[in-house]
C-alpha cells in the first residue's frame, strides 16, 4: 500500500515542506490540489474538485495546509476528504525521535527535528512542526498545530483545533482548551480556557 503515490492538499509553504519530507522518505509525489496555484514548486493538478471523480484507491492524500492562528481550514480539508472516502498518509520525517509507546491518530505529521517522548497521545490530523519538543505524557487532540520550536513540558494537554505559536513554551501539567491560541514566544504557566488567546511571558489572555 505504501507504494501508492501521494497527492498533497494545498500549494503553499507547508505543502513544499511536506514534499521535501516525502522525498526524504522515498514516497512518490504525484502533485498537489488547491483552489489556485500557490508558491509551492509541486506540480499543480487543479482544484479539489479533482477528488470528486478520482479513484480513491489509486493514491494517498497528505494535508499540505499549514495554519497561522487558525487551524479550522486544515481541519476542514482533512474532514471533507475523509468523508469522500480518501485515505491519508502519516508523515514522520526520518530525523524524528519518537518513543516506542507513543499513540498516534490518522494523518499525523511530525516534521524534521521533532522529539516526542514516552506516554504521549497525538490525535488525528495533528501537525507537530519543525524542531518542536513534546515531552512525556502529553495529550494533543485532533487538528492541532504545534508550531516550529514549541516546547510542551511533561503532562501537557492541548484541546482540539488549538494552535501553539512558534517558540512557545507550555509548562508541565498545563491544560490548553479547545480552539485556543498561544502566541509566538509565550510562556504558559497556567491553564488556558477554551477559545482563549494568550500571549506574553508569562502568558496572559488577550482580549479582542
Amino acid at each position: 500500500m505504501r507504494k501508492r503515490p501521494v497527492i498533497v492538499l494545498g500549494h503553499g509553504g507547508h505543502a513544499g515542506v511536506v514534499a521535501s519530507c516525502l522525498s526524504e522518505l522515498n514516497i512518490p509525489l504525484e502533485g498537489s490540489l488547491a483552489p489556485e496555484p500557490g508558491r509551492s514548486t509541486i506540480a499543480y493538478l487543479g482544484s479539489d474538485r479533482y477528488l470528486r471523480s478520482a479513484d480513491r484507491g489509486a493514491f494517498f492524500l497528505v494535508n499540505g495546509v499549514g495554519s497561522v492562528r487558525d487551524t479550522s481550514l486544515r481541519g476542514r480539508v482533512y474532514s471533507e476528504a475523509v468523508t469522500q472516502g480518501y485515505e491519508f498518509l502519516d508523515l514522520v520525517h526520518p530525523s524524528v525521535i519518537l518513543a516506542s509507546d507513543v499513540v498516534m491518530g490518522d494523518a499525523v505529521q511530525l516534521m524534521a527535528g521533532v522529539v516526542v517522548q514516552a506516554g504521549t497521545r497525538i490525535g488525528a490530523n495533528v501537525l507537530v512542526n519543525t524542531g518542536a519538543i513534546v515531552d512525556h505524557d502529553c495529550c494533543i487532540d485532533d487538528h492541532c498545530h504545534i508550531a516550529p520550536g514549541v516546547t510542551l513540558s511533561g503532562g501537557v494537554s492541548v484541546g482540539q483545533f488549538s494552535h501553539i505559536g512558534v517558540g512557545a513554551t507550555v509548562l508541565q501539567g498545563i491544560t490548553i482548551g479547545k480552539n485556543a491560541l498561544v502566541g509566538a514566544g509565550s510562556v504558559v504557566t497556567r491553564d488556558v480556557a477554551d477559545g482563549a488567546c494568550v500571549v506574553g511571558v508569562p502568558a496572559r489572555e488577550k482580549k479582542e
